[in-house]
């Protein structure tokens, strides 16, 4: 797997989408999408924020890597989510599909609102992101979970896939 898993289309909408996650509280710092091998493929974060989002796409793969690894030892297929909390950070690590999404936040982050905007983004990258170049996007069913209007953004990636063409 490569970090050519998306086009450049989809990366742009990858980085929309992140964006849009990250920007729904202010308390979270950086939303990075990573291939499963923890190469960066897309990424928000926060000007502010000291965070060095190649390292963390690569830490992020591993971490969750050795949660599958736990999962299946415990009868599981996968692990769903590897949560850790810190003094002054949390983070949530899932699978997105055949990538994976690493969501950073400050201490105290309201990690339920996080993981409901993650799941979300998350439904949308496996469901909806391999129809943006065959145009078969439903609008109808993305309803988003955070203050964003992504029929907009949807409709403004779609129109640029069609002038390319």
């Amino acid at each position: 797997m490569s970090s050519e898993i998306l086009n450049d289309a989809e990366k742009k909408l990858c980085g929309e989408l992140l964006e849009s996650l990250r920007t729904e509280s202010t308390s979270l710092l950086s939303a990075i999408l990573s291939s499963q091998d923890g190469l960066l493929l897309a990424y928000s974060t926060h000007p502010n924020a000291d965070v060095e989002e190649d390292a963390i796409a690569a830490m992020s793969a591993s971490v969750l890597s050795l949660g599958d690894a736990l999962a299946g030892q415990a009868g599981q297929a996968v692990s769903n989510k590897i949560m850790s909390e810190a003094d002054e950070s949390s983070l949530v690590i899932m699978h997105a599909g055949e990538m994976i999404l690493t969501v950073i936040g400050t201490a105290g982050t309201n990690m339920g609102m996080v993981l409901h905007a993650s799941h979300h983004v998350v439904q949308i990258i496996e469901n909806d992101l391999s129809k943006v170049e065959t145009k078969a996007l439903k609008h109808a069913e993305m309803k988003p979970a955070f203050n964003c209007n992504m029929d907009n953004l949807l409709d403004k990636v779609m129109k640029e896939i069609e002038n390319k063409k």
